[in-house]
């Protein structure tokens, strides 16, 4: 074992803790725990700056916390919560693209710096949406949608859930910036893809849900 495997594993657990807290939408207590492993990582990167993995996922926690606080602002409805986010999103970018170029034709690496990329759309898209100008939101989040990758690897259904996502919320704001063709166009596929997972996805509780309320916005938005 590593002479670092302790501390490697300390920021793993606060990484998970993190993601745990961050499912029960304690958005506060998960930012904490991923700056948490940051720090872990950042001092596990002082005994040697060219390890990859702890790189990788020194970058992973900086994404992860600028996708949270989108999410945070997004369940209250509160644009304060994108303070931060977007230096977070940036840090993570210029990680992931160095760490692809570093070792290149590592699907996973490509894979990461495309989830930050889309993750950065998902913030434009969020910060117009909170100005109301919901056209301009959606063009982001069908941009978001266009970055996401179609990860093979345990990821496949959170890369899938957070296309859904994207695309659910292109159509909301075509729809709310009077665009019904564009609206319903991107929320039917929207509820194409969750449908489809809600018979071939391990965990398909999500996907049921999101398409019942994909069909709502459907039927109440009739062409």
């Amino acid at each position: 074992m590593s002479i670092y495997g302790g501390e490697n594993a300390l920021a793993i657990v606060y990484g998970d803790i993190g993601l745990c807290l961050r499912q029960q939408k304690k958005f506060q207590e998960a930012i904490d725990a991923f700056k948490t492993s940051t720090m872990e990582f950042e001092k596990l990167r002082e005994h040697d700056a060219q390890r990859l993995d702890w790189r990788e996922s020194l970058a992973w926690s900086h994404d992860v916390i600028g996708e949270t606080k989108i999410m945070w602002a997004w369940a209250e409805q509160n644009p304060g919560r994108l303070d931060g986010a977007y230096t977070e999103l940036e840090t993570a970018k210029v990680m992931r693209a160095k760490l692809v170029q570093d070792a290149p034709g590592v699907a996973r690496l490509v894979d990461e710096e495309k989830i930050t990329l889309a993750n950065i759309e998902f913030l434009k898209g969020t910060t117009k949406e909170f100005a109301k100008d919901f056209s301009g939101a959606a063009v982001d989040f069908v941009n978001a949608e266009k970055f996401n990758p179609p990860s093979g690897d345990e990821r496949h259904e959170e890369m899938i859930w957070r296309q859904v996502n994207f695309l659910k919320l292109a159509g909301l704001g075509y729809l709310q910036a009077d665009k019904q063709a564009d609206g319903r166009k991107y929320l039917e596929r929207a509820c194409d893809i969750a449908n489809n997972q809600t018979a071939t996805a391990v965990y398909p509780e999500p996907f049921s849900r999101v398409c019942s309320e994909l069909k709502t916005y459907l039927d109440t938005n009739q062409p």
